[in-house]
């Protein structure tokens, strides 16, 4: 699949998408509006199709109204099933606990991240109850002046992730508001919904008597270039998400970014792993894993958890206490089965579940050296075929952060703070950590640590 190699090559490939869906869709509602045109002139009248008779013209126009009009209203019907169904991250409730944060503590990620990025219409922010770690946004009012946002989280993205990764987490969220990809996404897959829908009406409702071919040919002529459409939409929808995960790099540094979708990753196919080994190797029912005492128990045991090894323990007391009867195993075919690529080898320092700079580096080199490999075996299963899928692979993604960064932070040079009595002097002189070879200046201050500590890989000690 192909990866961008930087943010400009990004936006070209979404302006060029964006544009030719947008010509197709004028074309198509000028299409549209020209045959039903036609189709009521004087003179067509007795080869006219259902259309002519108002009985028939109620469900197309109904059905074609639904289409524009769930788009438009996908924001506020969000927005009213989650103020009834999830929990709001609410200002007047600052100590209210999600996960590992407090209220105010998100409130204030959001408010920061607003300023870093220029967005400043985020009005509502929800956490949902989700096994899976996932964010989303949407629009509830678009227009300029009363725009109103809202950046929905579930519960376990929030216990997932460390703060600087949550932050980078919002920031993508919050990079699709700025980009305006919502608009545009619904822009340029209504139309052609629109067509199918009104194509299949007519089919069905058709009489056998009235000779319609005129027309249902013309608009069958303009059906396979509705459905072009969806391949080219999936894949804008594709850059548009490399362009977040940019921007969201940009704000928050190359490491949170990085970070978060590979514990993301490694989180969902954690819980999509034990999903699979409960239905597949225990035989668990079906009506057992979908039951609520099931499901309950599970979130309570996945609390924070994405270590692979902790999930064969909770599997295996999920057996204990539910049955299941062990099925005999087969090996997978060698050309099946999937290679994978395990991330934690490359954890070599510290063992917090996140890579440094140093670590991210040979991680990347590794998955270009072997295009084959995977980052996780059942995520990677839903994107086999990532031609119709909307989202890059997170092999993917993180390979492009790479590429767009790396060079940037081989530059950079950290600020680090240190107490007066720890600074040599002069302290104006950069340093290089030992360990990840991150290069950092030291600033003396009353109130800073006695021991220097790499603001990339955490390495204490003096200088």
């Amino acid at each position: 699949m192909f990866t961008p190699k930087n943010y400009q090559e990004v936006i070209r490939g979404y302006k060029l998408r964006r544009n030719i869906l947008l010509l197709l869709n004028t074309f198509l509602v000028l299409a549209i509006i020209l045959i039903f045109m036609w189709s009521f002139s004087p003179g067509v009248t007795e080869r006219l199709f259902v259309i002519s008779y108002p009985v028939y013209l109620f469900p197309v126009v109904l059905i074609t109204e639904f289409a524009i009009l769930s788009r438009v209203l996908s924001g506020p019907v969000m927005f009213l099933l989650l103020s009834w169904k999830g929990r709001r991250v609410d200002p007047s409730k600052p100590e209210e606990v999600f996960g590992k944060y407090r209220s105010a503590e998100i409130l204030e990620m959001v408010r920061e991240l607003e300023k870093k990025m220029d967005v400043g219409y985020v009005r509502h922010v929800f956490v949902y109850e989700g096994n899976m770690s996932n964010a989303m946004t949407t629009d509830i009012i678009l227009l300029k002046p009363y725009r109103s946002s809202m950046i929905v989280l579930t519960s376990s993205l929030v216990e997932t992730l460390n703060r600087d990764e949550l932050m980078a987490a919002l920031g993508h969220e919050m990079a699709h508001l700025k980009r305006n990809d919502v608009f545009y996404n619904n822009a340029v897959i209504g139309p052609s919904l629109m067509l199918i829908w009104i194509i299949l009406i007519l089919i069905q409702n058709l009489p056998e008597h009235l000779n319609a071919e005129p027309v249902i040919a013309s608009l069958l002529v303009l059906l396979p270039l509705s459905v072009i459409t969806r391949p080219i939409a999936k894949s804008m929808a594709r850059y548009s998400e490399y362009a977040a995960d940019f921007l969201s790099a940009e704000a928050n540094g190359l490491l949170p970014m990085a970070n978060a979708l590979i514990k993301i990753g490694q989180r969902d196919d954690t819980i999509l792993g034990i999903y699979y080994t409960l239905q597949k190797r225990y035989r668990l029912d079906a009506g057992v894993l979908s039951g609520g005492e099931f499901r309950k128990e599970l979130e309570e045991s996945l609390k924070g958890v994405i270590d692979p090894d902790k999930a064969e323990e909770i599997t295996r007391e999920l057996v204990r206490n539910y049955g299941g009867s062990e099925r005999k195993r087969r090996g997978e075919l060698p050309l099946l089965k999937p290679k994978i690529l395990d991330w934690r080898e490359f954890d070599s320092h510290i063992k917090d579940y996140s890579l440094d700079y140093v670590e991210l580096g040979q991680l990347v080199e590794a998955l270009k050296r072997g295009p084959h490999l995977r980052l996780f075996r059942h995520v990677s299963s839903s994107y086999t075929f990532s031609v119709f899928g909307s989202h890059p692979r997170f092999k993917e993604r993180i390979i492009f952060l790479w590429d767009a960064f790396s060079k940037n932070e081989e530059e950079r040079i950290y600020t680090v703070m240190v107490s007066r009595s720890a600074a040599p002097s002069p302290s104006s002189d950069v340093y290089v950590c030992p360990f990840c070879q991150v290069k950092f200046r030291l600033v003396p201050t009353a109130d800073g640590p006695d021991e220097v500590v790499c603001p990339n890989c955490g390495l204490k000690g003096e200088v």
